[in-house]
């Protein structure tokens, strides 16, 4: 999912720079309950440390704060120059990179046992649009290979619902409902569907 970015605006992931890997405490979050009904179930207590990409976007920093009341470790991967102002005051490790840059990638999933995968660009208009296949497909498979030969136990690849077909007439759609939007002519809706089928 985008994070909550607007039109035109870059979620995650672009452009690509160098890789930090220092540790950046927070105090705690006061906002934060920890009282909770658990969301992300430990099945034995394997997710321990997790990733979360696209972390500081709308949606990502919410992912990390639930992961962050279930007591889970997070490592969040934030674009080079964005900003981490929806993770001030939480006790995340923090690292900057870029999901096309492989080596980052790399650096970024090693060590986790679980990865979040929210890095995404969101526009209905580009000058160019090569950015949005870029990060959206490009970006997704540096992370999910990266993952796999890491041994990451478990990827959780956030898709959209722009990811799903139209069914006809007044049938509601569901996630089984076909892709057929390849003539619609909107880049973002390909991507997601091109980079959900990676996943896949």
């Amino acid at each position: 999912l985008p994070g909550g970015a607007g039109a035109g605006q870059i979620a995650s992931g672009y452009p690509a720079e160098g890789l930090s890997l220092s540790r950046k405490p927070f105090p705690a979050d006061e906002g934060c309950s920890h009282g909770r009904t658990a969301r992300f179930p430990t099945r034995g207590g394997f997710l321990v440390k997790a990733l979360v990409t696209g972390a500081a976007g709308f949606i990502g920093s919410h992912v990390v704060k639930d992961l962050l009341a279930e007591d889970v470790e997070v490592r969040c991967l934030i674009r080079p120059g964005e900003s981490t102002e929806n993770l001030h005051g939480l006790d995340v490790e923090m690292i900057r990179g870029d999901v096309l840059d492989i080596a980052a990638a790399w650096s970024a999933v090693n060590g986790v046992d679980t990865v979040f995968h929210l890095a995404a660009v969101f526009s209905v208009w580009m000058k160019d649009w090569r950015g949005i296949y870029e990060v959206n497909l490009q970006g997704a498979r540096n992370i999910l290979w990266a993952s796999l030969r890491a041994g990451v136990k478990r990827v959780v690849y956030t898709s959209s619902i722009a990811a799903i077909g139209i069914a006809p007439g007044k049938t509601l759609s569901t996630e089984e409902t076909p892709f057929n939007q390849y003539t619609l002519g909107n880049h973002y809706v390909l991507t997601k569907y091109l980079s959900q089928q990676e996943a896949l």
